[in-house]
């Protein structure tokens, strides 16, 4: 197959790289001096590559960026008969318009966030009210990944609005939408018209600097496949985003064929989508290729045919990791003509983006220079890999996070319990087959009591146990052990499953904000011991199981999440117990799941 892809970027070097690799013909239009096959016209002259296309027999365009989308060579190349992976002008503003983009999400029910749109800087303040703590400031355009400002209070988001309108005018189109918090997932879609056919999860680094820190900026790396992303949590983004986006591209009478590329925060409260691009995300395109196996050039033809029925995507074991390396002052005024050295020492695909080549050397021309790949049967070997790597190449004051992937990983947890674990088993669970697989690891169970039921649990989960005697020690001295305990084993967070002491505040404080606990009852209402008793003293038709965050007073600490028990049924206060117990299984490892999935 005779394949021409439209682009010179590092998503455009990965998609050249992929396709070679299927035996395909590739040329790329313009490309650059690292990419195999290109060929030299202006990227903005859609005369000449409709013209170059035609002249070398092409059977299939793939379209890389969003300019060209968005002016239309997908429609002028499609009118030549050429078979084209990439949307018609009006799919294309999907991207193109976040105001157009957020009125067809409501309009066909796709799971988002509240917005607002804005014309001008007054108009935006003026809204900006409709908003709480969070608001999220958007430059309606296409703005190569730029034009988006994330704000944690009123005061950043009036300085947003008034940068964007500097940058953009001062009566740019501006969407404000709420601030979801979550962790954010890509997914990339092979979409034929009718179908879409979903390729292996993505996940960018939008940030700068380590810890999500530092200016948004196109993308400083991404992995393949996201640990977190499990099927089910996949099967509900297809039912609340994508399907519901498939019908209403048909209901608009758009004829989508190419990628569509759906960036999805998971909330506590499900799936939300944030935004479309019209393409191959970049640097996501870097890290989900190395992962699909089978004849990847097939499915886009079928795509751009309009025939993907029958089709799947084959993912490979294993992952992948995309690191980008930036030139000094990337986003904002970048430094070019930098020496880049050590490519030669590299073993594994270095994609190139803004790179030019003169001599026998490379030199920066851009903000991101490349994008480094590993690759490994676990996600930290990936890592490992691609660092390794990444680490032999040099260029004056580049750029390069170091903790790409690290937030995807399972956080590793402590349960701390005092009885049967009950709970501990139903948390367990939980992290094999329901909501908290993928984010949390439970990799030490901890009694204070040497016959303590949960013991048998832990060991048959494959847990380690550790038995701390409480009885007779110093509240203090215990506390330390059980510190030294969870250092040792690089604990993240602790979860308190029928723990029967109170904690110290020097535990307390060790792990601020990373103690979860299940009260059963409403807090408000009744702390301390025998939740279930009270409300049977009580003679409560209805009472609540609680969970929360533990701080230094007694069931005090911030509530993640409270459910409702029926009581009238109840004769007799194990009958109580009963029913509390079933409810607290399945709250506790969903409010566990929702808070760290929205974990800062």
């Amino acid at each position: 197959m005779r394949v021409a892809v439209i682009g010179s970027g590092g998503r455009e070097h990965a998609l050249v790289w992929r396709l070679l690799g299927d035996g395909c013909e590739v040329f790329c239009l313009p490309g650059s001096a690292a990419i195999a096959g290109s060929l030299a016209v202006r990227a903005d002259d859609d005369d000449s590559i409709v013209a170059k296309v035609l002249e070398l027999a092409i059977d299939l365009v793939v379209i890389g960026p969003e300019a060209p989308l968005q002016r239309g060579l997908a429609d002028r190349l499609r009118s030549h008969g050429l078979a084209v992976v990439g949307p018609d002008r009006k799919g294309a503003q999907l991207e193109a318009s976040k105001a157009f983009a957020k009125q067809f999400m409501d309009k066909h029910a796709v799971a988002t966030a509240r917005y607002r749109q804005a014309r001008g800087h007054d108009q935006a303040l003026a809204l900006l009210g409709d908003f709480g703590d969070g608001v999220v400031v958007k430059f309606d355009g296409l703005a190569a990944g730029k034009g988006v400002i994330v704000c944690a209070d009123q005061h950043q988001a009036e300085q947003a609005v008034a940068q964007l309108c500097a940058n953009y005018g001062q009566d740019a189109e501006l969407v404000l939408e709420e601030r979801l918090r979550g962790r954010e997932v890509s997914v990339l879609a092979l979409v034929d018209g009718k179908r879409a056919l979903l390729l292996p999860t993505a996940q960018d680094h939008k940030r700068l600097r380590d810890n999500d820190c530092g200016p948004n900026t196109g993308g400083m790396g991404a992995i393949c496949p996201v640990p977190w992303c499990t099927p089910a949590r996949l099967a509900a983004i297809d039912a609340a985003i994508v399907q519901p986006t498939l019908r209403g591209l048909q209901a608009e009478g758009i004829d989508y064929r190419g990628v569509l590329y759906f960036g999805i925060i998971e909330t506590a409260t499900g799936p939300k989508l944030l935004e479309y691009n019209a393409r191959f995300g970049d640097p996501e395109t870097q890290a989900v290729l190395p992962q699909v196996g089978g004849n990847f050039s097939e499915l886009l033809l079928a795509t751009a045919r309009g025939d993907l029925a029958g089709l799947q995507a084959q993912l490979l074991p294993g992952f992948s990791v995309a690191l980008v390396v930036a030139a000094h002052g990337y986003p904002e005024r970048v430094r070019k003509n930098d020496l880049i050295s050590g490519l030669d020492d590299v073993e594994t695909p270095v994609f190139h983006a803004g790179t030019r080549h003169s001599g026998t050397d490379w030199y920066s021309h851009g903000g991101r220079l490349l994008a480094v790949l590993g690759q490994g049967q676990s996600l930290q070997a990936a890592q490992q890999q691609a660092y390794t790597a990444a680490a032999k190449i040099h260029i004056a004051d580049g750029q390069l996070r170091t903790d790409i992937g690290n937030g995807s990983l399972a956080k590793r947890a402590a349960v701390l319990f005092s009885g049967r674990g009950s709970n501990l088993a139903a948390l367990l669970q939980a992290t094999q087959d329901g909501p908290l697989q993928g984010l949390l690891d439970i990799v030490l169970a901890v009694t204070n009591q040497p016959q303590a039921g949960g013991i048998a649990v832990a060991e048959h989960f494959g847990v380690a146990v550790a038995v701390v005697p409480s009885k007779g020690l110093d509240r203090q001295l215990h506390d330390r052990q059980l510190l030294t305990l969870l250092a040792d084993a690089d604990i993240d967070c602790v979860l308190l499953a029928g723990y029967m002491r109170v904690l110290t505040p020097t535990f307390v404080q060790a792990f601020a904000r990373r103690i979860v606990n299940i009260h059963p009852a409403d807090t408000q209402l009744h702390q301390g011991l025998h939740g279930y008793q009270w409300a049977w003293e009580q003679r409560l038709q209805k009472t609540k199981i609680t969970v929360h965050l533990v701080d230094e007073g007694l069931d005090t600490g911030t509530i993640l999440a409270q459910a409702e028990v029926d009581l009238s049924g109840a004769q007799a206060l194990d009958q109580v117990e009963a029913l509390g117990l079933n409810a607290e299984h399945a709250l506790y490892a969903r409010a566990v799941a929702g808070w760290l999935l929205e974990r800062d």
